[in-house]
């Protein structure tokens, strides 16, 4: 028996799919920005950071994956968005200046990678107890990031750009509004679990898992996160709880009044000065799109 034929007969273990499921998604959500400071030489592709080998080294077993299971897959719903993304991001290649095909090319493996994990959840998890432990696994996956987060916070070590000069936590990730956009999951997960959970000291424990995770939220400064993470906490407590959804709205209004910080992020949305952060990026979309035009 060859090696593809032992993988493929591993990819057909229930408990091991299970067991990878939990492996790869505590570690994929951690290895970006660690991987940053670990860079490998590869013949021809040349020096790669660890969280791009790490892609590189699953592109086979997720080949290999979505082939074994291409039925189950066509049955996922959003397997079709996935894949578009992925089309989307390769037919930029040829408008890419050469320098950066790799870049391009690399990236959108690395959307493959989290196409693996979507359709490896939707084939390994098939049962209400797996599906609760997926969920307190991907809340401990998020314990990683919150102690890069907490140091940042304590030691003022966090991102800062000409737009804001606050101090922005970013977790394990690149940048503030990646782990922005990744904590809605996070909490997303978290209100799930409280709405499961069985007895009373779990449901205390995720409340203050919660309060955690959007404290984090609040201290990346992502204006779009904010209003999403608000939109999320809000549409449960109507959905679960209608009489804390008048603390919730206090607690809106006591932050934008109370802390100038988060005052004066909002504030930048809605004025759009000059030198306001959205100006910056519709002039930078103006820009790339009449670079692109111009050379191709």
């Amino acid at each position: 028996m060859n090696i593809l034929e032992k993988t493929a007969k591993l990819f057909s273990n229930h408990k091991f799919l299970v067991y990878m499921l939990f492996a790869f998604l505590s570690a994929r959500v951690s290895i970006d920005y660690i991987g940053l400071f670990m860079n490998l030489e590869v013949p021809i592709l040349g020096e790669l950071s660890l969280s791009r080998l790490f892609v590189l080294i699953t592109i086979p077993f997720t080949l290999l994956f979505l082939f074994l299971y291409r039925k189950k897959i066509l049955e996922t719903p959003l397997t079709v968005m996935f894949f578009l993304i992925i089309f989307i991001d390769l037919i930029t290649i040829p408008f890419t200046p050469l320098s950066d095909t790799k870049e391009v090319l690399i990236d959108s493996l690395r959307i493959l990678s989290i196409v693996f994990i979507y359709v490896l959840s939707y084939v390994s998890i098939t049962s209400y107890t797996l599906f609760r432990k997926l969920i307190y696994v991907i809340i401990a996956s998020s314990f990683v990031s919150l102690v890069f987060a907490a140091f940042q916070f304590v030691e003022g070590v966090g991102y800062t750009d000409v737009a804001f000069s606050e101090l922005r936590i970013f977790g394990a990730f690149t940048h503030p509004n990646v782990y922005g956009t990744y904590l809605l999951a996070i909490i997303s997960a978290v209100l799930i679990g409280i709405s499961i959970a069985r007895t009373t000291k779990e449901r205390i424990i995720l409340i203050i898992i919660l309060i955690i995770e959007f404290f984090a939220l609040t201290m990346t400064f992502t204006r779009i996160a904010w209003i999403m993470g608000l939109f999320i906490i809000g549409a449960f407590v109507i959905i679960k709880n209608r009489i804390l959804a008048l603390p919730l709205f206090a607690m809106v209004i006591f932050s934008y009044v109370a802390l100038p910080e988060i005052k004066d992020r909002v504030n930048e949305a809605l004025t759009l000065s000059p030198d306001s952060s959205l100006i910056w990026r519709f002039n930078l979309w103006h820009d790339t799109i009449f670079y692109t035009i111009s050379n191709n």
